[in-house]
C-alpha cells in the first residue's frame, strides 16, 4: 500500500474536497478511537475478570492481583464464594495478606481485617468493598471497573 499522491493539475475542486473529507474522516476516526479507549480506562466501566479455575478454590481465602487491584476470595461453608477488594478503604494501598493468620493489613495505616471467621454463611468482612462474583465456564470471575 503506497502513499497517495495527487498532482495539482489533475485535481478538480470537487475531487479536492472529497479527498479532504475522506482524509479528515480517517484521521478523526483514529483520534476519536484513542479518546474512547482512554475514556473506557478511566470512566469506571466494569467488566468480568477471570481469577482462577473454579475447581482450584480451597477452603482458605486467597489473594489475586488483577488490573492493579488486589482481590481476596473468601469461600464460605455453604459453598458460597465472596470476593472483596484487598485495597485499604482509607489509603487505597494494596494490603498485605498474611495467609498463616488469615489477615489483610494495610502497610500505611496498619488497619487489619480478619478473614478467619469467614466460614459462617452470611458473615462478611466489614469495611471491605464486596465485588460481584460468578462462576461461568469453569472459572471464577469478579466484576472489576476498568
Amino acid at each position: 500500500m503506497g502513499k497517495e499522491t495527487i498532482a495539482e493539475t489533475d485535481l478538480s475542486r470537487a475531487q479536492f474536497f472529497s479527498y479532504l473529507y475522506k482524509k479528515g474522516l480517517e484521521v478523526g476516526t483514529n483520534v476519536v478511537g484513542k479518546f474512547i479507549d482512554s475514556y473506557k480506562e478511566f470512566s469506571g466501566s466494569s467488566e468480568w475478570t477471570k481469577l482462577t479455575a473454579a475447581n482450584e478454590l480451597t477452603e482458605v481465602p486467597k489473594l489475586f492481583i488483577r488490573k492493579t487491584k488486589g482481590i481476596v476470595v473468601v469461600p464460605f461453608q455453604a459453598g458460597k464464594i465472596k470476593a472483596f477488594l484487598a485495597n485499604c478503604p482509607d489509603d487505597h494501598f494494596l494490603m498485605h495478606f498474611d495467609a498463616g493468620r488469615l489477615i489483610l493489613q494495610c502497610p500505611i495505616c496498619q488497619k487489619a481485617f480478619y478473614l478467619g471467621n469467614s466460614g459462617q454463611e452470611g458473615e462478611g468482612i466489614s469495611g471491605l468493598v464486596e465485588l460481584p462474583v460468578r462462576v461461568a465456564d469453569g472459572y471464577l470471575s469478579v466484576m472489576l471497573s476498568a
